[in-house]
């Protein structure tokens, strides 16, 4: 069922690709940083405030265009606290918790290159630096009879791995949006740059 919903979506915008969304504090348009800046100064809540803001203007423009979008959640971990509560509007009716945001530090803790590993052309050979712009290869789900309805589970590739990468996205029925449920799996290793691959 959730796969059937994606599908719908893909003939309805008559649009198979996907938007991901990673902003970078030095490529988010200058009237989004100077009115963050204005409230919160130059901290790193303006600047997880510039993120949020950024996201939301891309959802909103492109909700009706593009069937799907991602969340680099590790261009908002980077931030700390702040980063992870711009998160946690992307992630809808169910916010972070402190172990869910301990979990993301820890999993990109000296792992840069992790949020861009996913991106088409970013490989262990060239540091996980992608080509531009940024895609995804994203896969449906071979078994959606597996995943209950409400849910939608589909695959990320990477290079940086032999099989792709589940990630379980959760329906809220009274609006129709979709919001991160499950991405631990992207999160967990994969090859290392060859640039710190002592064996490479």
């Amino acid at each position: 069922m959730s796969i059937d919903v994606l599908q719908a979506r893909i003939r309805k915008t008559k649009n198979p690709s996907m938007i991901c969304i990673a902003p970078s504090i030095l490529e988010l348009p200058m009237p989004i940083k100077d009115a963050a800046r204005a409230q919160y100064g130059d901290t790193l809540r303006a600047a997880a405030e510039s993120y949020r803001q950024f996201s939301f203007d891309i959802l909103d423009a492109l909700k009706d265009v593009v069937p799907a979008v991602s969340i680099v959640s590790g261009a908002f971990a980077a931030l700390g606290s702040d980063g992870v509560a711009a998160m946690d509007l992307l992630r809808g009716p169910r916010p972070m918790t402190p172990y869910d945001s301990q979990f993301l530090r820890d999993r990109l803790r000296g792992k840069e290159y992790l949020p861009l590993a996913y991106f088409d052309g970013a490989t262990p050979q060239n540091g996980y630096r992608p080509t531009a712009p940024y895609t995804l290869t994203v896969l449906p789900d071979q078994r959606p009879q597996d995943v209950e309805e409400g849910y939608l589970r589909v695959f990320l590739q990477t290079a940086g791995a032999d099989a792709p990468r589940p990630v379980k996205l959760r329906q809220k029925p009274s609006t129709g949006e979709w919001f991160l449920w499950e991405y631990s799996s992207p999160l967990s290793g994969i090859r290392i740059p060859a640039s710190q691959d002592p064996w490479a």
